[in-house]
């Protein structure tokens, strides 16, 4: 588990472990807040599955990673066993509100998701498609 760490004035928040855990990403490796005003988060995932699509939110800010979204054939994002680190503009942040993993979308087809939020990114996925299948004809 990693301490929390204060840069700029900003104090990033613990990940919620057990969230965390739900959803088999084991957990936050490191976190810090980079020169151009990010938030650098790095996550293990221990799933035992690659993870093709997951949802971020901290507050009123969701963040969907999806290679789903660019093809209807997605590739794995993050491999078992794999560190990948998500970035985050502080502008979307708030000190006081953690940020929370809340879909993962794995390259089995299962999933491990908020009903809310899985049907925000399975909608997503259904939008970029038909944006494709529109801009190729």
């Amino acid at each position: 588990m990693f301490s929390e760490r204060k840069d700029d004035g900003w104090l990033l928040p613990l990940f919620l472990q057990a969230l965390l855990q739900r959803f088999l990403l084991d957990r936050a490796v490191s976190a810090y807040i980079d020169s151009q005003k990010q938030a650098n988060i790095t996550i293990l995932n221990k799933s035992g599955k690659g993870i093709q699509g997951f949802a971020v939110s901290s507050g009123n800010f969701m963040d969907i990673t999806d290679n789903g979204l660019l093809t209807d054939n997605p590739n794995t994002i993050i491999v078992p066993d794999a560190k990948y680190t998500i970035q985050i503009p502080l502008s979307d942040l708030k000190a006081t509100v953690p940020v929370v993993i809340f879909g993962v979308l794995y390259d089995d087809s299962t999933e491990a998701v908020d009903e809310t939020v899985r049907k925000k990114m399975h909608d997503a996925r259904l939008k970029e498609k038909e944006r494709r299948l529109s801009t190729s004809k």
